[in-house]
């Protein structure tokens, strides 16, 4: 009997008044259902930040405890270092000497040699760790630089900070020669890319105010004078400027041209003519032979490629994706052309992998932030995709990474051993590693990549030959590996090196310290 008459209130209800228990009832679990995926989307993107910072770490631990050892990391580190010993004191040689001494060359800037002796002498005293911790500090900034062009390019805080991450792991794991290491690349980079934030800043802001821009353009020429050859970015700038704001491109080129003047009006009256021969007169070397390597660095960072395709298409923003477009293309149109030059390395493309993490920073905030399968792009995909490489690699290689660690006591000791011996021979000595002889505290006496350029194309060759007859260096260090630019230096440089000298010893380098792939050989004159 109660049960009917239950029944019969139940179908007395109003139908209305059914149907607004329903949709209240839809839509409170509708908002619990969102709640939950955004905490998910939220605790998703937390462990991936996290993920990546401990990553961070593991691959900067190794480099970072090797900052302040006598171990040869990079090709560069000892010819940088007696740049910056002439700039900090003249009474070594002029910084830029005449191009025709037959000798020593310096085609690069000068700033960058001030930075780091300043560094040098009031901090450090040491100038090859000065140079390197200057390059760990100019890596940072220029990974914040990315942070905030994508923020400026509609990225949210999350997608900056994939930019940011793709950029530092994968010159870690992949550009390791640039990696804290003595080298003025980064620090020129971080000068320029901090430029080109300002400029993306102002551009979303729509500011009225000019002076962004041009304090963009002065950091730009600053980079240029720490590293001349930086141009994909401040071009891809220019270019954009001038189809987006024709103030804002106005104010950018004059006043640029104002500090390129005034800069070039400088170096003048400091180095004479010389530093206009040197720097960008300086025989080079090209041929597309020379970007066969190419594939070798597209195959490490073929997952960010892949990764940036659908941002490069599908981003909503007009005319963000036709900037990333141009952005990307430039730089890497421009590497492919630096990497045909003699000695260019895979630091041509690291405008491209900046471009490219900045591009997929923005992907990943423009897509949906939910998995829609693996043949639909989505913020999951394109983290997946992007950082799957370096992720496994740091994984799986932690294990060696404290083993090194734990091993540069050892090696330092074993290059230790090396430089005495070297600096142990009285006279001259003449080291293609130039941080050896640096570091035996030899003077200066040859740069043998610079001086091979040099007379493979014309120059003169007589010097050095000499000296080699005559038997003036008391110990010389040659690498003995076989490829095709040692060779044909070898054949430019030390035809007649086998007649006058006998090889003394040889050092085998560990490659997971020196990043290259080296043998080392000492020669001393013959009896």
């Amino acid at each position: 009997m109660n049960h009917g008459i239950r029944f019969r209130k139940i179908l007395n209800i109003p139908l209305q008044q059914i149907a607004d228990l329903i949709k209240t009832y839809a839509i409170t679990k509708g908002k619990k259902m969102i709640q939950n995926t955004l905490a998910g989307e939220r605790k998703f993107k937390l462990f991936i930040i996290f993920t990546l910072f401990i990553c961070s770490i593991i691959i900067s631990s190794f480099p970072l405890c090797e900052i302040f050892s006598h171990i040869p990391i990079a090709q560069n580190e000892g010819w940088n270092a007696y740049q910056i010993d002439r700039a900090m004191d003249p009474r070594l040689g002029p910084l830029y000497p005449n191009p025709d001494n037959g000798l020593i060359f310096n085609n690069y800037p000068p700033l960058s040699f001030y930075v780091v002796g300043v560094v040098s002498k009031y901090l450090i005293h040491d100038v090859i760790a000065a140079g390197r911790i200057v390059s760990f500090i100019s890596i940072l900034i220029s990974c914040m630089a990315c942070y905030f062009c994508t923020r400026s390019l509609g990225g949210s805080r999350f997608g900056a900070a994939i930019s940011f991450f793709i950029t530092y792991l994968y010159t870690a794991e992949f550009f390791q020669w640039w990696f804290i290491t003595n080298d003025p690349q980064w620090l020129s980079i971080s000068f320029i890319l901090s430029g080109c934030s300002i400029v993306l800043l102002a551009l979303d802001s729509q500011t009225k105010s000019m002076l962004p821009v041009i304090a963009a353009s002065f950091l730009t020429v600053i980079g240029g004078l720490v590293k001349h050859n930086e141009l994909a970015i401040p071009l891809c700038v220019t270019i954009w400027l001038f189809i987006q704001n024709r103030k804002m491109f106005y104010y950018w080129s004059m006043s640029g041209l104002a500090f390129l003047s005034l800069s070039l009006m400088l170096l003048y009256m400091v180095f004479g003519a010389n530093v206009f021969i040197d720097v960008i007169h300086h025989p080079r070397t090209m041929s597309f032979r020379y970007a066969s390597s190419l594939k070798d660095i597209f195959s490490d960072i073929i997952y960010i490629i892949i990764a940036s395709l659908p941002c490069l298409i599908e981003i909503k923003n007009k005319k963000t994706r036709n900037f990333l477009c141009f952005f990307v293309l430039t730089c890497l149109v421009l590497g492919i052309f630096e990497k045909t030059g003699a000695g260019v390395s895979r630091n041509a493309l690291i405008d491209t992998l900046i471009a490219l993490s900045i591009a997929i920073g923005v992907g990943v905030s423009a897509f949906p932030q939910t998995w829609q399968g693996y043949r639909n792009p989505s913020m999951i995909w394109l983290v997946l995709v992007s950082l799957s490489q370096p992720i496994i690699k740091i994984t799986t290689h932690t294990p060696s990474y404290i083993h090194d660690i734990r091993q540069i006591h050892k090696e330092e000791d074993y290059w230790n051993n090396i430089i005495y011996r070297v600096q142990s021979v009285p006279g001259l000595a003449a080291c293609r590693m130039l941080s050896v002889c640096y570091w035996a505290h030899k003077p200066y006496t040859v740069d043998m990549f610079n001086l091979g350029q040099y007379v493979e194309n014309g120059g003169k060759e007589n010097i050095f030959d000499k000296m080699i007859r005559n038997r003036e260096f008391d110990i010389i260090e040659y690498p003995t590996k076989n490829s095709a630019q040692i060779n044909r230096e070898r054949n430019a440089l030390m035809k007649n090196l086998p007649e006058y000298y006998s090889s003394s010893f040889k050092v085998n380098i560990d490659d997971d310290f020196y990043k290259g792939n080296d043998e080392m050989e000492f020669f001393v004159p013959k009896k």
